[in-house]
C-alpha cells in the first residue's frame, strides 16, 4: 500500500499527509534555546510517487513561536497535522514500578514532578518511583526490554540513572505525554495500545 493510499484510507487532508520522525533526549540543556548542538531532531516525511522523502529536518530550536523548545514541540504534536509520530522514547516504566499499577497515575506524579522546570531530572524521577523499595537488580526491564535482551540487542532500563541510562529520557517524554494527555486508552491514540484512529504516536 501507497503512502497517499494510507493518507486516504485514513481520511486524512492532504496537509495531514505527513508522518514526523522525533529524536528525543533527557538531558535539559539539550533542550535549552541557545543550544546550538541539540541532538533533538525533527524529520518530517512526505509521500512521493509512491515513495516517501525528507522534506525537512531540523532541531526543536528551530520552532517558531512563543515558549520553550519543549512546550513548542508538544504544541506542534498536539495540532496533530500529520498521519503519524514517531518518538525514540520509552512510555513507561516496568509494570511493578508503576504507581498502584497505573500508567494514568504515572503521568500524574511526573507532572507534580515537572511543575516548576520542563521535567525532572533522572535521579528525581526514579528516586520518586522506587521510594525506598529494595531492589532486586540495579537495571529492571520492562517485559519488552526483556524479550529483545534475549535476541541480543543491548536495552536500556527506563529506571537506570548510571552511564547509559534510560531513566532521563523516560522522565522527558513522560512529562510529555503528561501535558499531551497520552497515555493507553485515553487521549490521543498511542502504540503500542493503539487504536485504528488517526495521528497516532509511535514509540
Amino acid at each position: 500500500m501507497s503512502a497517499t493510499a494510507t493518507a486516504s484510507d485514513c481520511g486524512v487532508k492532504p496537509n495531514q499527509n505527513r508522518w514526523l520522525g522525533i529524536d528525543f533526549s533527557g538531558e535539559n540543556r539539550k533542550w535549552s534555546p541557545r543550544c546550538s548542538k541539540s541532538n533533538v531532531w525533527i524529520a518530517e516525511i512526505t509521500p512521493f510517487d509512491d515513495r516517501v522523502r525528507l522534506q525537512s529536518l531540523r532541531r526543536v530550536q528551530e520552532l517558531e513561536g512563543d515558549g520553550s523548545p519543549f512546550e513548542l514541540l508538544a504544541d506542534l504534536l498536539s495540532k496533530r497535522n500529520f498521519l503519524a509520530a514517531a518518538i525514540d522514547a520509552p512510555f513507561s516504566v516496568p509494570k511493578e514500578f508503576l504507581p498502584n499499577g497505573s500508567h494514568k497515575e504515572l503521568l500524574e506524579a511526573v507532572a507534580k514532578l515537572s511543575v516548576h522546570k520542563s521535567f525532572p531530572s533522572a535521579r528525581t524521577f526514579a528516586d520518586s518511583l522506587v521510594a525506598g523499595r529494595k531492589m532486586v537488580v540495579s537495571k529492571p526491564l520492562r517485559k519488552t526490554e526483556r524479550e529483545w535482551q534475549q535476541r541480543g540487542i543491548n536495552v536500556r532500563s527506563t529506571l537506570w540513572t548510571g552511564p547509559r541510562g534510560g531513566a532521563a529520557m523516560t522522565a522527558s517524554f513522560s512529562t510529555y505525554s503528561a501535558r499531551q494527555n497520552v497515555r493507553f486508552g485515553h487521549g490521543p491514540p498511542a502504540c503500542p495500545a493503539c487504536s485504528r484512529r488517526r495521528f497516532l504516536r509511535l514509540n
